[in-house]
């Protein structure tokens, strides 16, 4: 019943999907993850009722089909970060078979398979269900929401215009309304406002617009490799995968992009607990840290103590806050943080989907590793996901306490 391909470019995803999965195929290739949808919609949301089963399937079957061409493993050759063997493994790459179900009224969908080919159905799944979702709500009123959709982004742009501090990245694939009016967006921002607009996570889009592809790591990159050492045996399953990532991803990419791509997200369980393994020595061979819950002015604050405690310069680091922006909470950021160290934002949902039908807050998340149960815990412990025996395990050898807290109310 496909009405139109939602996803018709694997590279219609997050950039920081190619380059974890680069290192996972290098070094992880035999863990076989399996992954799960979690709605954490406020209010909840019936995407039972709103995703249609039939049409999901029929494009998850569409994207299944899709191959990476010529071009497109040409353009990830052109980026100088892809070596050949990766490139090679993306050409025969299948995602794996997804399940949808509904359990207990909600919407479940899972799947599992080799971690390299697994993590790259994240962003095009989510994409997937946002759009659907906001085709039933907006049934009949396309053509007006449409409007309203980029009466809201030409008001952003005027204030971004008068706001010259602050420099983003577009990071709304996950969740925008659209790829259309995702691209619309990012071609209206290339054109108005060049200098504050540093690049986009989607890689398609990057492209098709000669844009920067930007992103680094994500939380499944610690998550994962901590259920492995706790598998294995580890005493210190959380101290030891940090480690060990830290040492591979710098080794992969230290030597690209003048060492940008070394920007460390500390909060897998806990940025005091990542804090407190991190060697100074480290942290000032990397780029600098990406803030993704939490209060972020609390968070922001114990990050540049950090780095002058251990004798580190904070403005020759950057810091990138990426959970729930708007304009208005990223005008304070950079009024707070700007002459302080070097601030940039991701900007997801509320730049490519504010929109009259409201937006959804949905993730994908690793629950399991070979069998063995992966969690996170997070600034906030509502973003926590994982078994409640897992996540209290992870607190205990963490000395987990939340210090800092959700609400943004500066």
């Amino acid at each position: 019943m496909l009405t139109d391909r939602i996803i018709q470019s694997l590279l219609d995803n997050d950039f920081y999907n190619f380059t974890m999965g680069q290192l996972i195929w290098q070094h992880f290739a035999t863990v076989d993850v399996s992954y799960r949808f979690i709605n954490r919609t406020r209010g909840g949301a019936d995407l039972a009722t709103l995703v249609d089963p039939h049409e999901f399937d029929s494009q998850v079957q569409a994207v299944r089909k899709l191959r990476f061409g010529n071009q497109e493993l040409a353009y990830l050759r052109t980026l100088g970060i892809f070596d050949e063997g990766y490139l090679a493994y993306l050409r025969n790459l299948e995602l794996p078979v997804v399940t949808l179900n509904v359990r207990d009224g909600e919407l479940g969908i899972d799947y599992h398979g080799p971690w390299a080919a697994a993590i790259l159905w994240e962003t095009p799944l989510l994409a997937i269900v946002n759009e659907l979702a906001a085709r039933t709500l907006g049934s009949g009123r396309e053509a007006q929401i449409e409007a309203e959709a980029r009466r809201r982004f030409e008001a952003k742009l005027v204030t971004l215009k008068a706001s010259p501090d602050v420099k983003f990245v577009e990071f709304g694939t996950r969740r925008r309304a659209s790829f259309a009016h995702q691209r619309w967006v990012l071609q209206r921002l290339a054109a108005e406002v060049p200098a504050q607009l540093l690049g986009t996570s989607n890689v398609e889009l990057a492209r098709q617009t000669g844009l920067t592809p930007m992103g680094t790591m994500a939380h499944q990159l610690f998550m994962v490799t901590t259920a492995l050492e706790a598998a294995a045996g580890s005493d210190h399953p959380i101290a030891t995968s940090q480690a060990k990532v830290l040492d591979l991803f710098e080794a992969e990419y230290g030597g690209v992009r003048g060492g940008k791509l070394l920007t460390f997200l500390p909060d897998t369980f806990g940025t005091e607990t990542s804090l407190a393994l991190l060697e100074p020595s480290r942290a000032a061979r990397w780029a600098g840290f990406r803030q993704d819950s939490g209060d972020p002015f609390e968070v922001g604050e114990r990050l540049i103590t950090y780095w002058e405690q251990g004798g580190i310069d904070p403005q020759a680091q950057s810091l990138m806050f990426s959970d729930g922006l708007d304009l208005d909470l990223m005008k304070r950021l950079a009024a707070r943080f700007g002459n302080r160290t070097n601030v940039a934002f991701g900007w997801g949902t509320n730049l490519t989907n504010d929109t009259p039908v409201p937006p959804l807050s949905i993730v994908i998340k690793p629950v399991a590793a070979n069998g063995y149960a992966v969690a996170k815990l997070s600034d906030n412990l509502a973003k926590a996901t994982g078994e409640a025996a897992t996540i209290a395990s992870l607190k205990q050898e963490a000395g987990y306490h939340v210090t800092f807290r959700m609400a943004t109310v500066y």
